[in-house]
């Protein structure tokens, strides 16, 4: 489990264990874990009115990174505008996107944030069908979000609105 409010990490036998760190919170929302290329997959992010696969990635300190298979949706390449450049690390090391601000609200669940966020844009081509985007740690710390990733149960658990 990833505390993001907290800056803690759980790693636990049982799901049993994690209502500790839970008990406090007023939102829950599960969806099943599948992978693709080892990357967790959300299949139904949303972007404004529309949902898409997304990988969730752990090792990135971004937010919201479009594969170009993204601008072959009207709804994904109307909504973006140009804003500058953006520096990521993760486990590949440091990279330099275009950066643009968003102009839908995105989410997952019961959980949304407003439009105007900042995304990028990678080079990597992506897929309609298996992801069109990767989403990263700055994504559920800006969300105040708790994520269970229970690979055993192949489920993904997200904890909201604790107080």
């Amino acid at each position: 489990m990833i505390d993001y409010p907290a800056h803690q990490l759980g790693i636990f036998e049982h799901q049993s264990e994690t209502r500790a760190m839970t008990n406090t919170c007023h939102k829950r929302w599960d969806t099943r874990l599948e992978t693709v290329d080892s990357f967790p997959v959300i299949s139904n992010f949303r972007f404004g009115a529309i949902t898409a696969p997304v990988s969730f990635d752990t090792g990135s300190n971004g937010g919201i990174a479009f594969f170009k298979s993204a601008l072959a949706l009207k709804s994904i390449s109307s909504a973006l505008t140009e804003k500058g450049t953006l520096t990521h690390i993760g486990a590949r090391g440091e990279s330099k996107s275009k950066s643009y601000v968003f102009g839908a609200a995105v989410g997952l669940g019961p959980f949304t944030l407003p439009a105007g966020q900042t995304v990028s844009l990678h080079n990597e081509e992506g897929s309609t069908a298996t992801r069109i985007a990767n989403i990263g740690n700055k994504l559920f710390a800006d969300m105040q979000l708790k994520v269970l990733l229970d690979y055993p149960a192949k489920t993904i658990t997200v904890f909201g609105d604790c107080q």
